[in-house]
């Protein structure tokens, strides 16, 4: 009789067994869609910022002289651009702030240095010294983006840490303007929900790789937010990563990504060379596809300022590149960055965007006022610089910056310094152009040297 009963309990046993072998076998493939494949693909490359601002406390006839200033926090994201701990985010989340903490996705939490940074952009670069290499963001293209497309927003909403929300892209190519010192063009809108806190967090499509930085929302509305096209970040983030920034040496080069149809070898294109500079030395041609720098394969213009970040004056560098139906390998030899005295033209491009040539005073501009000796006009203007973003356009006379009259590129870099220095952002700016007088508002990006 008690057979049963000990055959029974035996296969309660081997069912719970059972039972327990399924719940430790984790999600079924069912569950396991491309979506939450993407999310897992990007989630450690994501980083929650928080920041510390100092306030001046209210003044009034009944306030203490004494009083301390009083302690605002901020929160946004960032995303991680290189594994030795450099994150980008915008500039608005770290704008005066006196304090930047940035937690992991596995819970670690590091102190924050500002590196560089544009606020014509709203781009900054930050870096950390985490005790490991990170994982960076893989970035997709923003150039075959598609209406209705799935996209996925990470960020630390209201400071809900790594909140993830999915939408589609609602439009592409919209113009948003904050205020008279602040506008955006060509950026994403999509419904899914980005909040406060939002601000730097990647925007990432259905095969995980960011096709955006998330930067505004529309205020009173719901489901209308816009993020930067990755196209545009990754040709800022080169520049605020740029070795002449950030390491102090110059290479001379100037990239620009292969179109999405070119099927040539190499993703990224020499679009400009600095003459005398050290890849004009090493017989680098305009038009020669960037392949590998030190056997390190370069497939964005941010990957060879990572290559190079580290690296010293006089370092001597292996380039491969494809010129034509042949590779080519050269040795690039690394050169103390130049100041601005040695290449003044280089340096407000560099910064500006912007080529210029000093023009006299002549009857074109007499006609319009007579207080005007002259200016420098404008010969060539770089797509998505602080000078492009601003209005100017090629054959301008740039006649004053702030309240400085522009008689020459010495002129130029005095505002430049004067306005780094005295936070004098962004500055008053006046051209000729079709015999009147333009005015309008430039963003100076910070400088270093």
């Amino acid at each position: 009789m008690k057979h049963p009963r000990i055959s029974t309990f035996a296969m309660v046993v081997a069912a719970l067994l059972a039972v327990g072998g399924l719940a430790q076998a984790g999600p079924s493939s069912s569950r396991m869609t491309p979506l939450v494949k993407a999310i897992a693909r990007v989630r450690p490359a994501v980083v929650n910022i928080h920041s510390e601002k100092n306030v001046a406390p209210a003044s009034g006839p009944f306030t203490n002289v004494a009083a301390t200033p009083n302690r605002l926090s901020g929160m946004g994201t960032g995303v991680v651009v290189d594994a030795r701990g450099y994150v980008v985010t915008n500039y608005h989340v770290i704008e005066d702030v006196s304090s930047i903490r940035v937690t992991l996705w596995d819970g670690s939490t590091y102190s924050a240095q500002i590196v560089s940074h544009d606020p014509g952009t709203d781009l900054a670069l930050l870096r950390i010294h985490p005790r490991k290499r990170l994982q960076t963001m893989p970035f997709g293209s923003s150039d075959d983006l598609m209406l209705g497309e799935t996209v996925i927003a990470i960020g630390n909403a209201y400071g809900y840490e790594n909140t993830i929300t999915r939408g589609i892209i609602s439009e592409l190519h919209r113009d948003v303007r904050l205020s008279d010192h602040q506008a955006y063009r060509d950026l994403i809108q999509t419904d899914a929900s980005i909040n406060p806190g939002n601000s730097g967090g990647p925007l990432i499509n259905a095969d995980g790789e960011m096709i955006g930085l998330n930067v505004a929302i529309r205020a009173g509305a719901q489901c209308i937010g816009f993020a930067i096209p990755v196209r545009e970040v990754i040709h800022v983030v080169a520049k605020l990563m740029s070795v002449e920034r950030v390491g102090q040496v110059w290479h001379g080069l100037e990239l620009q990504p292969a179109d999405l149809d070119d099927t040539k070898p190499g993703k990224v294109i020499i679009k400009r060379i600095t003459s005398s500079s050290p890849a004009d030395k090493a017989a680098i041609r305009v038009g020669d596809r960037l392949l590998s720098v030190d056997n390190e394969s370069v497939n964005t213009p941010i990957d060879l300022e990572r290559i190079l970040l580290d690296r010293r004056p006089y370092d001597k560098i292996e380039v491969t590149l494809a010129r034509g139906h042949r590779q080519v390998t050269t040795t690039l030899v690394l050169e103390p960055t130049p100041s601005q005295k040695d290449r003044p033209g280089e340096y407000v491009w560099r910064h500006l965007g912007v080529r210029l040539r000093q023009q006299s005073g002549d009857s074109d501009i007499k006609q319009i006022s007579r207080q005007l000796r002259g200016g420098m006009r404008i010969l060539e203007i770089e797509e998505h610089s602080p000078c492009d973003r601003a209005g100017m356009q090629v054959g301008d006379v740039l006649v004053g910056l702030h309240h400085w009259e522009t008689l020459s590129l010495d002129n130029v870099l005095y505002v430049i310094s004067r306005s780094n220095k005295q936070s004098l952002n962004p500055v008053r700016f006046f051209v000729v152009r079709n015999g009147q007088i333009q005015r309008g508002w430039l963003q100076i990006p910070e400088t270093s040297n």
